[in-house]
């Protein structure tokens, strides 16, 4: 995918938000497409934020959990995981990994994977995992136990293969 998109929500709901296709010689960003209302629970606060990551063709948006924001700690019923939209509708064309809370979810665009850090609890004391899934089917690939911590996880290229523990390669703590 070589286009590149802004996701704006005005209000904190996310019932008004917005999504732009952006180009290198766009002076301005047009009207842009209505995005629909995602992980809406009757009675819970608001959205502490979304997240927009893209990959395989595809791009999915999430709410971020394990911060002060995480309305799981005073709602029951908040959904997880990620939701791939559609770019020209704005509409929300199904829910993936929705037993998995992300902290983050970063793309992998050369492999068409995306790496998900999931949060048990918002105080990353159970339940976290890191999370691989086919972003052109959003089938979990694999997953694996974390230590309770707080983590954060980034993506890059090497130029050369290391060599010793390659455990540093997959993830970091904070």
């Amino acid at each position: 995918m070589d286009d590149r998109f802004l996701y704006y929500a005005r209000k904190e709901d996310g019932s008004d938000a917005r999504l732009w296709s952006l180009s290198a010689d766009a002076t301005e960003l047009g009207e842009g497409v209505s995005v629909e209302q995602f992980a809406n629970v009757p009675g819970c606060s608001s959205l502490g934020g979304a997240g927009l990551v893209a990959a395989a063709g595809n791009i999915f948006l999430y709410e971020p959990f394990g911060w002060k924001l995480d309305r799981r700690t005073e709602c029951s019923g908040v959904p997880g995981g990620a939701w791939l939209l559609d770019p020209k509708s704005g509409s929300l064309l199904r829910q993936i990994a929705p037993d998995s809370y992300f902290s983050v979810v970063v793309a992998d665009r050369d492999r068409g994977e995306l790496y998900g850090l999931s949060v048990g609890d918002s105080d990353w004391l159970n339940g976290i995992e890191l999370v691989r899934i086919n972003a052109r089917d959003g089938s979990i690939l694999r997953s694996r136990a974390l230590e309770s911590d707080f983590w954060s996880i980034a993506l890059g290229s090497l130029r050369s293969i290391a060599t010793g523990d390659q455990r540093a390669l997959i993830s970091a703590k904070k």
